[in-house]
């Protein structure tokens, strides 16, 4: 077990408060707009806040181009990358689980002084405007980052019951920043604007160029990649350890790897809250990294699919548990 591969269990603790917040999302009926790590001064009153929602399956360095591309405009003086939990649900649900791509988001909010991780139970920007705004009511600007391809998207009248009303409720409440994907240029946006039906929207709709290194450059390719995946292939050096240890591999030892680390954070999220408060993640994180052999029980009953209490006791035998109160 000795391997590079188990970089993957690096950040457990930090991934287990990140899936209990978003169990908590999960379990709102109402819209929310959930901010997972702020940065100093989020949404402070007259700050221009740009959104970049996206699923992030892998966070690759074209996302991040474009936050820094948007971030040295005049338009924007902070960041939050959002993902949807419905997204995910439905259609996401290759490669990454939720939880590290939002650890990924996270790494790299914290790399940045001006960007911020949010969660959303919302898909539609119309819905997603209004939620921000309600949360972030002294926002001096939202600005909402897209791809070209979304934008068509976005004005495409097939999408609405009530094409101008809809949109021009979205575009009072945030406008758009595009940016290029594939050979798409800034005189195609143009002429999508210049359609009389877009007209009206045309002022609230900007460019956001980006060199053709990024243009080019896509999540599913990432994810179709043989093995696993690395900076060099245009994974974020911010991914989680997991994702280029064996999210979107097809061999069987990384695959192994990242279906343990999901087993492992499920079982402890499963412990009673106190349990789980008394996981010494430093030493499960080293033990699993070296190989040391008295994890192998814990290990063997993920593998077996019988977490539950039998992986607690195993926890608690092998001293990971940390003594409680007496």
């Amino acid at each position: 077990m000795n391997s590079p591969g188990f970089a993957a269990f690096d950040d457990l603790g930090l991934a287990l408060s990140i899936r209990h917040s978003v169990a908590q999302l999960r379990q709102s009926a109402a819209p929310i707009v959930k901010v997972m790590y702020a940065t100093p001064g989020v949404a402070a009153p007259g700050r221009r806040m740009a959104v970049f929602a996206g699923s992030f399956n892998p966070l690759t360095i074209a996302h991040e181009a474009v936050i820094e591309q948007a971030l040295g405009t005049d338009q924007c003086d902070e960041a939050v990358v959002s993902i949807a939990v419905h997204t995910i649900d439905k259609a996401e649900q290759q490669g990454a689980s939720l939880v590290d791509r939002l650890v990924s988001l996270t790494n790299l909010a914290r790399a940045h002084q001006r960007v911020s991780v949010a969660v959303t139970n919302l898909g539609l920007y119309l819905d997603q405007a209004i939620a921000y705004r309600k949360a972030f009511p002294k926002l001096g600007g939202l600005t909402f980052l897209v791809g070209f391809d979304k934008i068509v998207q976005i004005l495409d009248p097939r999408y609405y019951q009530d094409r101008d009303r809809e949109l021009g409720q979205l575009f009072r409440l945030a406008r758009f920043m595009v940016a290029p994907r594939g050979d798409n240029d800034r005189s195609e946006l143009d002429l999508l604007l210049s359609s009389p039906p877009n007209q009206s929207f045309s002022a609230m709709v900007g460019w956001l160029p980006l060199g053709s290194d990024f243009t080019r450059l896509s999540s599913s390719a990432l994810r179709s990649a043989a093995g696993p995946i690395a900076e060099q292939y245009g994974l974020s050096r911010h991914a989680a350890p997991a994702i280029s240890a064996g999210a979107y591999s097809n061999e069987t030892l990384d695959k192994w790897r990242y279906g343990t680390r999901q087993a492992l954070i499920e079982a402890i999220a499963s412990m009673r809250d106190d349990l789980q408060r008394r996981v010494d993640f430093a030493t499960l994180m080293q033990w699993l990294r070296v190989g040391d052999g008295r994890i192998r029980p814990i290990v063997d009953q993920l593998d077996d699919g019988r977490p539950g209490s039998g992986v607690e006791e195993s926890m608690a035998r092998a001293g990971i548990l940390s003594r409680g109160p007496s």
